[in-house]
């Protein structure tokens, strides 16, 4: 019953047999589940070995790149070195040694001003000095700042400006000792609790 007759005898005369409909399910790709399978087991299997092979790996890795370093910061001189212009170089240090002049004619302006201010400092002083000495000699005294003569007291005292009372920073019935205002103090918790 094999031949020709069989297939029609499947087919039922004629007519196809339609499957009953299953509800449709999401199938893992089989060469997913494979592959995962096959991780695993290789992860059963060779698992210490992977395991040392990694650490092997990374000490070598640690050992091996300062000299990989080394070597790429040659390659990247060498690159340097091909792509060098000259042109480019000499505007680049052109406009650092003018930067440089600029920062240095400032620095040395900044350094005269304040040589010609120590100048002027020093010759009031020794002129202070002279008239000093002349009050000395005059009989008037040496070096008195706290007893100016009335026309010293007069040129100053336009300039001086009026002196505020100070605020007191407490008030004068207070004491440290006698505790504070606020009404709170510290007491020890109970023992024994």
């Amino acid at each position: 019953m094999d031949g020709p007759q069989a297939g029609e005898a499947r087919s039922g005369g004629g007519q196809e047999e339609v499957p009953k409909s299953r509800p449709l399910e999401n199938s893992t790709p089989t060469f997913l589940v494979d592959t995962f399978y096959l991780g695993v087991g290789l992860l059963e299997r060779y698992g210490w070995l992977i395991l040392i092979g990694l650490v092997i790996l990374v000490f070598l890795w640690s050992k091996l790149k300062p000299y990989w370093k080394e070597l790429q910061n040659k390659w990247e001189r060498q690159q340097e070195i091909a792509n060098f212009d000259p042109i480019k170089a000499a505007r680049q240090q052109e406009s650092m040694e003018n930067a440089r002049r600029r920062l240095q004619e400032k620095q040395d302006a900044k350094a005269a001003k304040f040589m010609e201010d120590q100048k002027l400092a020093d010759e009031a002083r020794r002129q202070e000095k002279i008239e000093d000495w002349d009050r000395h000699q005059e009989g008037k005294g040496y070096r008195t700042k706290r007893y100016k003569s009335p026309e010293d007291s007069e040129q100053s005292s336009p300039s001086s400006k009026p002196k505020k009372p100070k605020k007191p920073l407490r008030k004068s019935d207070y004491s440290p000792l006698s505790g504070g205002g606020s009404g709170f103090s510290y007491r020890p918790p109970r023992r024994g609790m």
